[in-house]
């Protein structure tokens, strides 16, 4: 059996590439460079093979479309939220003839799933099934830049993503990952509803203080109610990301990021982090803790101030006293990813709640 998928005809890229395609979910990849591609595979065959034959930006609608990288197939697609919006998502399958975990993984502001491909390097020939989102108004998914009306649409469009993973995904224990304020997101999912999750991971997280001036939350919340979707730079250099002079390269190159945050979406996080400072006693999964020791974004003191009015018997902390923000890039890198793999090697026993 043989079929061409439809595509535009204008070339961009060289031959020869290879793709994967499942038939699990209807996707839209808009203007991301796959194909036409040749079918081979049929009824009764949960998997299909897929050679693209010449190079073309396609606009039309897949099946689950992946790509080869250097850990092995990269799903990229997208996924409708409670809102029918189109986000963004990638997914790094188990490189393991077992999986032993789903890890749902939550950017911070201005970022993008694409930013956990060291997490994915590490965990994903270990067997862990990643799954990462753009949040909307950042990376590939749509929305203004750094703007939500209400802090609850991050939390709704987890629990879609989760919806939308669930079907695909082995009978193992699930764990959420948080990054930045990705972190804060994982908190308020964990706390509201535990019951999907085997253990919480948060890195950097933006807790209470962080590396914004008063003076821009102060505007923020003059204009919050008047003119929620005015935007303004967060502030936030790039230097405080990283001390590898690399990765400030390819922050500033990255044109996916952004450092904008509208004054709705700073009175929605200051609400959200007082609702979590007031429940962080009612944690009851597993929590583990990442935390670099010189961040200036989240600072490790706001981090520990938090950490300690968690319940003890379920908390795990983690410093690199060197490390900025982005740890999972700076140079003690190695490190926490291997806490990091120890850590949910570690919490794998407990059954999944249903």
């Amino acid at each position: 059996m043989e079929n061409s998928c439809p595509a535009h005809s204008k070339n961009t890229l060289k031959t020869g590439c290879q793709l994967v395609a499942a038939p699990l979910g209807q996707l839209v990849l808009n203007q991301v460079v796959i194909g036409p591609v040749r079918i081979r595979g049929g009824e009764g065959n949960p998997w299909l093979e897929a050679e693209i034959l010449g190079s073309v930006t396609v606009s039309h609608q897949y099946k689950n479309c992946y790509r080869k990288t250097a850990i092995g197939m990269q799903h990229e697609g997208t996924f409708l939220n409670w809102a029918q919006q189109p986000l963004f998502y990638r997914h790094w399958p188990p490189q393991a003839e077992e999986t032993k975990a789903v890890v749902v993984l939550i950017h911070g502001l201005g970022g993008h799933s694409g930013l956990f491909q060291p997490v994915a390097e590490v965990l994903a020939p270990l067997g862990y099934d990643l799954w990462a989102l753009d949040l909307r108004g950042n990376g590939r998914s749509p929305g203004q830049r750094g703007h939500v009306n209400r802090w609850a649409e991050y939390r709704e469009d987890v629990a879609a993503f989760v919806d939308f993973i669930a079907p695909q995904a082995p009978d193992v224990p699930w764990f959420l990952l948080g990054h930045s304020v990705g972190g804060a997101i994982a908190l308020d999912c964990v706390l509201r509803s535990p019951e999907r999750w085997q253990g919480v991971i948060v890195s950097a997280p933006t807790l209470g203080k962080v590396g914004v001036s008063p003076l821009r939350f102060a505007i923020a919340r003059l204009l919050s109610q008047l003119w929620p979707t005015f935007s303004l730079s967060t502030g936030v250099k790039v230097e405080a990301a990283a001390r590898d002079p690399a990765v400030l390269a390819r922050q500033q190159q990255d044109t996916l990021r952004h450092g904008l945050g509208s004054a709705r979406l700073a009175t929605e996080y200051l609400a959200a982090v007082d609702w979590l400072q007031a429940h962080a006693h009612t944690l009851s999964v597993p929590l583990l803790m990442l935390q670099g020791g010189q961040d200036c974004v989240a600072p490790i003191d706001t981090s520990r101030h938090f950490f300690d009015r968690l319940p003890p018997h379920l908390t795990t902390w983690r410093d690199y006293p060197e490390s900025y923000h982005e740890i999972y890039e700076d140079l003690d890198a190695p490190l926490v990813l291997a806490d990091l793999a120890d850590w949910l090697n570690s919490h794998l026993l407990r059954s999944t709640p249903t």
